[in-house]
């Protein structure tokens, strides 16, 4: 299974069984042309996770900010995404890093 694969199982999931709105993020850099002119692109932060998104925990009764780093095993998150994920549950969001589409379920247990 390739990590597109996962991480269209895991935004299916989300559309159909979690309470909130979740984008597919796509991060990088390029070089484009405008106007006769070269410029530098980047869209997206660096570590930014595949997923993100905002759904409502019943318990508490707000919104809470997730991020979901998507990969395909064995493969590790960067230096930059950990820090990222980090970030966010440093600051009461809820971030993991994803090998499969259970581990979506059990972030939402």
């Amino acid at each position: 299974m390739l990590e597109a694969d996962i991480q269209k199982q895991i935004l299916e999931y989300l559309e159909w069984k979690v309470r909130g709105k979740f984008w597919r993020i796509n991060t990088g850099a390029h070089v484009a042309e405008y106007k006769g002119k070269s410029r530098f692109v980047r869209y997206g932060s660096p570590g930014m996770a595949d997923i993100i998104g905002v759904y409502y925990d019943e318990i508490q009764g707000v919104g809470i900010f997730c991020a979901i780093e998507v990969k395909k095993a064995p493969n590790k998150p960067t230096k930059a995404q950990v820090a990222f994920l980090k970030e966010v549950n440093d600051f009461g969001g809820k971030a993991i890093v994803a090998y499969s589409l259970e581990d979506v379920i059990e972030m939402f247990k």
